[in-house]
C-alpha cells in the first residue's frame, strides 16, 4: 500500500508538471502568434510595405522585384518640452482595406507607443494597384494629457527619416521656384553632393530623388510654399540619412494630443523602381495625373492664356501702365 500511495504520488507530479509544460507551451505559442502577427504587410503589384513592432523604424518599403529595404523612421514631436521618439508595439489593422474613386486603396493600422503607452499612433497609406509611389501620414493621439510645445520659439517635429547609403546619386527637385524671366514657377532640379551630408545642409524640395543606376528612391511632401520660404525641409546628416522636419507653422504651441482631436500630419510620399531616375520620373508623373488626387476633374489637361508676360511688356519696355 505504501508503495502503491508513492507511485500514485509520482504519477500525480508527473501530471500536474505536464500540466504546466503544456501550459507554458500553450501561453508562448500564443505570445509568439501575437509577435507574428504584429507586423502587418500590404503592397501591390510594384511594391511590398512591411509594418514593424518593436524596432527604429515604424515601416519599410521594398520594391518587388527585390532590391534594398528602404526602412522609415516615425515622427519625432516635441511633447511637455521634450522631444518623444519611440517606436510601435500592438499593431493592428484599424479598419478595412477603402477603396477610393481614384482607384487607389487605403490602407489604415494603429499602434500603441511602446515606452509611451497611453499614446496611440495611426498611419494611413494609399497605394494604387499599378504604381509604386505610397501616400502616407501619420496621426497620434494620447489618453492621457499630452500638449505639443515649443520650448526653443521653433517647430521641434521630425516627420520621418530614411537612409540613402547605395545611391550615390541624389537630386532636389523643387516644384514651386518662381522664374522672374517667364514670370512663371517651374521645376528644377539641383545635384545633391557628399559634402551636403557631411555640412548637414537642408534642401525645400518637395522631393528628393536617390538613384544608383539599378534602383531609384523618392521621397516628397505635400505643401505649396514658395522657394526660399520653406514650411518644412529635409535635413541632410551622416552617414547619408535625410529626414523631413518642420520648420514654421506645422503645429500650434500647446495644441493637445486627444482621440477626438489628434495630431495630423501633412501626405508623404515614398517610392521606388527597379532602374534609373527617368522610370522613377515616369511612375512618379503617373501618380501625380491619376492617383495623388480623388478630384479627377483637376487633373484635366485645360488649357488657360494667361497675358501677365504682355502686362509685364507693356510696363518695362514700352513704358506703359500694366492693364493698358
Amino acid at each position: 500500500e505504501l508503495q502503491e500511495s508513492k507511485n500514485v504520488g509520482r504519477t500525480e507530479k508527473m501530471m500536474k508538471s505536464g500540466y504546466i509544460v503544456r501550459t507554458l507551451l500553450v501561453v508562448f505559442a500564443q505570445v509568439f502568434s501575437i509577435a507574428l502577427a504584429a507586423d502587418p504587410e500590404f503592397g501591390n503589384a510594384e511594391a511590398h510595405i512591411r509594418l514593424a513592432s518593436g524596432a527604429r523604424h515604424w515601416w519599410s518599403y521594398q520594391v518587388r522585384a527585390g532590391g534594398q529595404v528602404h526602412e522609415f523612421t516615425g515622427p519625432a514631436l516635441e511633447i511637455g518640452g521634450s522631444v518623444l521618439r519611440d517606436s510601435l508595439s500592438e499593431i493592428r489593422k484599424a479598419a478595412a482595406p477603402r477603396l477610393l474613386a481614384s482607384g487607389v486603396t487605403e490602407y489604415r493600422f494603429e499602434g500603441v507607443l511602446r515606452q509611451h503607452r497611453s499614446m496611440r499612433a495611426t498611419l494611413v497609406f494609399r497605394l494604387a494597384p499599378d504604381n509604386p509611389v505610397v501616400r502616407f501620414r501619420y496621426e497620434i493621439s494620447s489618453q492621457s494629457r499630452k500638449v505639443l510645445s515649443r520650448s526653443t520659439g521653433r517647430d521641434r517635429l521630425e516627420y520621418f527619416g530614411v537612409s540613402t547609403a547605395g545611391f550615390p546619386i541624389l537630386r532636389e527637385v523643387r516644384f514651386s521656384e518662381f522664374q522672374e524671366a517667364t514670370h512663371s514657377f517651374t521645376l528644377s532640379e539641383r545635384p545633391v553632393a557628399d559634402k551636403d551630408f557631411e555640412d548637414a545642409q537642408s534642401l525645400m524640395g518637395p522631393l528628393v530623388a536617390a538613384s544608383n543606376g539599378r534602383e531609384s528612391l523618392l521621397i516628397a511632401y505635400e505643401h505649396g510654399s514658395q522657394v526660399p520660404d520653406a514650411f518644412l525641409e529635409f535635413r541632410l546628416t551622416e552617414p547619408r540619412r535625410i529626414s523631413l522636419a518642420a520648420v514654421k507653422g506645422n503645429y500650434v504651441d500647446g495644441q493637445a494630443l486627444t482621440g477626438q482631436a489628434p495630431w495630423r500630419s501633412v501626405w508623404m510620399h515614398a517610392g521606388a523602381v527597379a532602374g534609373d531616375m527617368d522610370a522613377l520620373a515616369g511612375a512618379y508623373r503617373q501618380f501625380i495625373l491619376r492617383y495623388q488626387s480623388e478630384s479627377k476633374e483637376s487633373r484635366k489637361p485645360y488649357i488657360f492664356y494667361n497675358t501677365w508676360n504682355y502686362q509685364e511688356r507693356n510696363k518695362w519696355w514700352y513704358g506703359k501702365p500694366y492693364l493698358e
